[in-house]
């Protein structure tokens, strides 16, 4: 290796032991604010109660109301809703009917060789 390489391989190690100790002190740096909010927090839960939920009715001021779209939405779906129910309830209605016809017309039948076979007029 020349001169050159080891002065450029040089300072890359220099400039990379920096970014190093540089990451270091930042993660101390969090970890004491952690702690420092942790503390805080634990001895005035009150003011950070508030403060959540002032925080929370301003967003919620700021989000637009669709009342009226869900409104029309949710009366799409009761409509649809409705069609089923009536579409369910007239093929229970037909279903029904055809069992009774069936049950009503076999019933007839018995009865017919019931007659026949115990000679009743």
């Amino acid at each position: 290796m020349n001169e050159s390489q080891e002065e450029n391989q040089s300072g890359a190690s220099q400039i990379a032991d920096q970014g190093r100790e540089a990451l270091k002190q930042g993660a101390e740096r969090v970890q004491k604010v952690v702690e420092q909010g942790k503390s805080y927090a634990a001895s005035n839960p009150v003011p950070i109660i508030a403060g959540a939920l002032a925080l929370g009715f301003v967003l919620g001021l700021l989000v637009p109301r669709e009342k009226e779209a869900a409104t029309s939405r949710i009366d799409g779906h009761i409509d649809e809703l409705k069609d089923l129910l009536g579409s369910l309830k007239s093929r229970v209605s037909s279903t029904a009917e055809d069992g009774y016809s069936e049950v009503s017309s076999a019933i007839g039948d018995v009865l017919k060789k019931a007659k026949k076979r115990f000679n009743f007029s």
